[in-house]
Order: C-alpha cells, then structure tokens, then sequence
C-alpha cells in the first residue's frame, strides 16, 4: 500500500488541499501514473469538483513534477511517498523548495502487482525469489516487504477506475504553458 500528497511551492499561499482550485496549474506525471494523475481524477471526483475547469501539464515524471514546482513554473501536483522520501535524501535543494500538504491523504492504493502466475510452482519460485533479495537491497527502493495478495485487493481501484472514466483531464501543451501561467497572475 503506499500514498499520495499535494505539493505546493514553500512560497505557495495555499495551507491546505482544500484551497487548490481550477486557477491553479497542476502537474501530472503521465496519463498512466496511479500516484501522480489518477490520484488527482480521484480527488476531483471524491470531491465532487468540475474538472473541466482545471489545467494539467504533463511532465514525464515525480522529479519532474517536482522540479516544475519549486522552479515556479507549476503550482502543484500530486506525489507518492516514496518519490518524496526519495526527495529528501537525493534532492535537498529541491525538497526546501517545496512544501507538502498533508491534511489530506491520496490513497492509500495497492502496490501494483510485479508478476501475476496461475501455476503454484512458478507462484511459488516467484515468493521465494522475491523473499531472498536482501534486506539493503530493499531499503534502498523503500520496500518494507513483498507478500502474495489476494485477486479482490484491487476491487476498489477498479470501481474508482470505473466511476471515474467520464473524467478526462485538461492538458495544456508547453506552448501554452507560460500564456496559462501570465492569465492565472492577473
């Protein structure tokens, strides 16, 4: 299970995920980034915002989203956990450019699956491989743990999935991106 959270700007008027409105310029990873795009979806929905009212700028990554934000160039975006954890050892200069909000948590959602296997011997090989990589090793990627989990964990992202799929975002493209930032100031 991990989490996402919105990020501002440490200069960023906005105290709390309540404030982020469809003036502001959110970043998104990519179209297919649970943590850093669906999560959003997510929230606008479970919020019961118009999100056609609302402006993405895709950036390709966490690290990107991240360096948008505290260059000023994007207002928020949505991180996971482990990017920021990340964050904060490899990129300190970034990290005090940035603040997390953290009244409201993203989440939390079920790791994606590394491998699904029908067949118990290659099921099993799979656990016991996953279960010999050392301890370093995995703190490293800030995995705690690897276990088998039932088909039914991923029920509820589906039914967002599902409930959600109306929900398509703005993305604005890089030519548009300083004319939406210049609109936005006035």
């Amino acid at each position: 299970m991990y989490f996402s959270y919105f990020v501002v700007h440490t200069d960023s008027p906005i105290q709390s995920v309540s404030e982020l409105n469809e003036e502001l310029l959110f970043g998104i990873n990519g179209s297919d980034s649970l943590s850093g795009c669906h999560s959003i979806r997510f929230w606008l929905h479970g919020t019961k915002r118009d999100h056609r009212k609302y402006a993405f700028f895709q950036t390709g990554g966490h690290a990107k989203t991240l360096m948008h934000i505290a260059n000023g160039t994007l207002d928020c975006g949505a991180i996971d956990i482990v990017c920021l954890l990340r964050l904060v050892q490899e990129t300190p200069e970034v990290w005090r450019k940035i603040r997390v909000l953290t009244d409201t948590v993203l989440g939390p959602y079920p790791a994606q699956p590394i491998t699904i296997s029908g067949h118990d011997e290659h099921r099993s090989a799979l656990i016991d491989g996953f279960q010999q990589i050392p301890e370093k090793t995995m703190a490293k990627a800030f995995v705690s743990r690897f276990e088998p989990i039932p088909y039914d964990t991923y029920d509820d992202i589906k039914r967002l999935f599902q409930d959600t799929k109306y929900l398509q975002l703005t993305i604005i493209d890089v030519s548009n991106l300083q004319t939406f930032k210049k609109k936005t100031a006035i």
